[in-house]
């Protein structure tokens, strides 16, 4: 899904990027590179990339057809604002979306319940 939107987009191949989990470890590094010196306009990238990323010039985040579970989100929406400046996460749904609760609930328990465990509360 994350690819299909980038090709809808990626008219201007200089200044679009997609990242994913499948990449080489050389071609994320360069992405992410190019991405901390603003070399271009806009990154797609799939959850891969918001794991870690602590950059303080992100403002903006689009999620494209919701999101899978709550801490997802979280973590995605997390990566904006971090240089106290303004910054926005924006849910974009197609008006026939309706939340499978029941498969989010599920994605959420488990890394509660494994904190749980580990350290026990």
């Amino acid at each position: 899904m994350t690819e299909d939107l980038y090709n809808d987009f990626s008219v201007d191949q200089d200044r679009i990027y997609f990242y994913h989990g499948q990449l080489k470890t050389e071609q994320q590094s360069t992405l992410f590179d190019k991405w901390i010196k603003g070399d271009f306009a806009l990154l797609f990238c799939t959850s891969e990339f918001s794991v870690g990323i602590d950059y303080g010039s992100v403002t903006l985040a689009i999620h494209y057809e919701g999101f899978w579970n709550r801490l997802d989100f979280a973590q995605e929406s997390g990566r904006v604002g971090r240089n106290n400046k303004p910054a926005r996460s924006l849910v974009l749904l197609r008006a026939n979306w309706s939340p499978n609760l029941e498969y989010m609930l599920a994605q959420d328990a488990q890394p509660v319940l494994e904190y749980i465990s580990e350290h026990g509360y």
